[in-house]
């Protein structure tokens, strides 16, 4: 059975060496050919997005209240039908901390995850028809579309395995200054390992995180900013901000409040035959929008410091080509790749009795 893992192990490191080589080897191609590293336009997406201030702060009020719900539910649950811990040694009276004390039956790492899955499952579809019912968006806005579904596929792991050996340096280097705090999803594998456990995580790690995430992040937050920002450098600028020449979707004023109409017109861009022309939004726009959701991902991922160095430059490759392409499905996959890996190094790790605190950053 060990010679198997390790026959395993070995098979794996191998195949994600030869992954990361060919994206690499991809990128140094294109470069040296002149070619676009990125193409301009995967998909066809409105160059504004429907939605105004308000369905992003409800977003996000939804994002975090529908957590702390389902957590404050579930702890009310089990206070009042499972019996506290018993057994728990007890601190010396020259120890006891002058806060109060810890609840008498606390979280396990296997409930947190399990929880946090619920809160994504749930959310996955309440965030699009949240936006549907306040401003009117569809799929295509988020930049979900099956046009080009190969391209948006392989560009988004190719771009995914190609940044990966940087977050991981980035990751190692700020694990020299700080000391790393371990997520709950290593946690739970190294205490409460089991099949199922293993399954939980990596459902949860894999596929529910990146898609909720990219979807309110990317799309949601980052588009917003994107035109905010945009608004307002126009309005420095003293270019007008209620229609354009080029893109008939009538802006918004700097304060970005109303949802805007999105106008038949721009559906005709799906017509363009090998790429789409970006938005016509200003360079520095674009990258404070980047910047700004980066900083509020890391933000979010705070807990798990000194992560949020690296998942700062991992959300802005990932903003980067969000704004590029149009395609939240290659946001998804980049963000499915970076977890995938992390989660499988984990796994591999638990598998062959070392702690599992070594896996890596994952959003």
């Amino acid at each position: 059975m060990e010679h198997l893992l390790r026959t395993l192990r070995l098979t794996l490191l191998l195949g994600l060496f030869s992954l990361v080589i060919s994206a690499w080897l991809r990128i140094a191609t294109r470069l040296l050919r002149g070619d676009r590293v990125l193409p301009d336009r995967l998909i066809a997406t409105p160059s504004r997005p429907p939605w105004g201030s308000g369905t992003v702060l409800l977003s996000l009020l939804l994002f975090l209240g529908l957590s702390v719900v389902v957590m404050g539910v579930y702890r009310s649950v089990k206070r009042e039908f499972v019996p506290a811990q018993a057994g728990a040694p007890a601190l010396a009276p020259a120890a006891q901390p002058a806060e109060s004390p810890a609840p008498a039956n606390p979280l396990t790492a296997l409930e947190q995850v399990g929880l946090t899955a619920v809160v994504n499952v749930l959310l996955i579809p309440l965030l699009p028809l949240l936006a549907w019912f306040t401003a009117g968006a569809r799929l295509r806005d988020f930049g979900l579309s099956r046009e080009r579904l190969g391209g948006q596929l392989g560009l988004g792991f190719g771009a995914g395995f190609f940044v990966v050996p940087i977050i991981y340096l980035v990751q190692a280097l700020a694990g020299l200054i700080w000391s790393p705090n371990q997520h709950e999803l290593s946690v739970m594998l190294e205490r409460q390992f089991s099949p199922a456990a293993a399954v939980l995580g990596a459902v949860t790690a894999v596929i529910l995180a990146p898609i909720l995430e990219e979807m309110l992040f990317r799309s949601i937050l980052q588009r917003w900013l994107i035109a905010l920002f945009d608004d307002l450098i126009q309005a420095i600028q003293g270019a007008p901000t209620t229609a354009s020449e080029t893109d008939p979707t009538p802006t918004r004023a700097a304060g970005y409040l109303a949802p805007t109409q999105i106008e038949p017109a721009e559906d005709a861009t799906r017509e363009a035959g090998n790429g789409l022309a970006p938005p016509a939004t200003a360079p520095a726009a674009a990258m404070l929008g980047i910047a700004l959701t980066s900083f509020l991902f890391g933000i979010v991922h705070a807990p798990q410091w000194p992560a949020p160095v690296p998942l700062f430059l991992f959300a802005a490759a990932i903003g980067l080509v969000y704004q590029r392409t149009g395609s939240l499905i290659a946001a998804i996959c980049m963000h499915a790749t970076l977890n995938g890996i992390s989660t499988g190094a984990m796994l591999l790790m638990v598998l062959f009795g070392t702690p599992a605190g070594g896996g890596g950053p994952r959003g």
